[in-house]
């Protein structure tokens, strides 16, 4: 299938791609917001025989001339399309995020995820369809195609094919949830959910510490019986004193060990968004109260 990408021409590769979504050993799917790179953009997945590929359809103005970052490696630095349509233009430095830039960090987030989960390795494949005329495209290709990181990118500017019907042309798809692609598909959001949570994790335990550092700085150590005015103990297995009602022979106002272990596996049972951001402020105000 890769293959078959690299042998298309800016003429060819809408008709191509109409051809195989619909073939039935392929899973197709169109997403806005396939990955975080992409969010909002327009792409389309493809999976098949272990190999996969992200083509993104990228739409400008017509006559639309742009000058190309090549070095795209940088997750963290955005490579940068300049537009230089007119002089004037090019003067004033009118940019936008590099499209090669999102699919590229895009297809490589994908194809890592999903591989960590899986016995064979995917391939992937980047495609880039762009209305732009690219000033600089031979270089830009050249910097496509010696990737290290064993993904491949195929570039085709200057694709005007159906241009006056871009913003509503839809290509068709193949979503067989019973193919192999919608089961990878399927992991790598799983893994971005995962990610997501990790990340939650990580601000509330700054904020925590920051918290925890607050309180040891405050040499007045203020009333802090209104910490808890806001929070139904009952609701969570403690009394308003905030002892746990099964440790009556425990000294302590609380038993670490045991509530903190509590509270930890009630917030990641939480199918509640509203539910498990309640817990975590929970957890935030017991822990600076009783000095966890």
């Amino acid at each position: 299938m890769i293959n078959d990408f690299k042998n298309q021409t800016p003429e060819t590769i809408f008709r191509f791609l109409s051809h195989l979504g619909q073939e039935a050993d392929v899973y197709s799917c169109q997403s806005d917001n396939l990955c975080p790179t992409l969010a909002n953009d327009c792409a389309y997945l493809y999976i098949k025989n272990h190999e996969l590929v992200i083509v993104l359809i990228d739409y400008v103005m017509k006559r639309t001339r742009e000058i190309a970052d090549y070095d795209f490696d940088d997750p963290d630095a955005e490579s940068k399309f300049q537009d230089v349509s007119t002089p004037e233009l090019a003067h004033i430095d009118v940019c936008r995020t590099s499209p090669v830039w999102k699919l590229f960090q895009g297809t490589l987030s994908m194809r890592d995820y999903i591989n960590l989960n899986i016995s064979e390795p995917l391939k992937a494949h980047a495609v880039l369809i762009t209305t732009s005329d690219i000033v600089n495209y031979e270089d830009l290709d050249i910097a496509a195609c010696s990737r290290r990181e064993g993904i491949g990118m195929t570039i085709f500017h200057r694709s005007y094919s159906f241009y006056d019907q871009w913003q509503s042309f839809k290509l068709p798809v193949n979503t067989d949830m019973f193919l192999p692609g919608a089961n990878y598909l399927q992991i790598y959001k799983h893994e971005l959910s995962l990610l997501d949570y990790k990340k939650e994790e990580q601000e509330f335990q700054d904020l925590f510490n920051q918290m925890l550092e607050t309180e040891s700085d405050d040499e007045d150590h203020p009333d802090t019986d209104d910490v808890d005015d806001d929070i139904d103990f009952d609701t969570y297995g403690f009394d308003d004193d905030g002892d746990d009602d099964d440790d009556d022979d425990v000294p302590s106002p609380f038993k670490p060990s045991f509530d903190e272990g509590a509270l930890e596996a009630r917030i990641a049972a939480c199918k509640s968004a509203e539910e498990r951001s309640r817990l975590i402020v929970l957890r935030a105000k017991l822990a600076v109260k009783y000095a966890l």
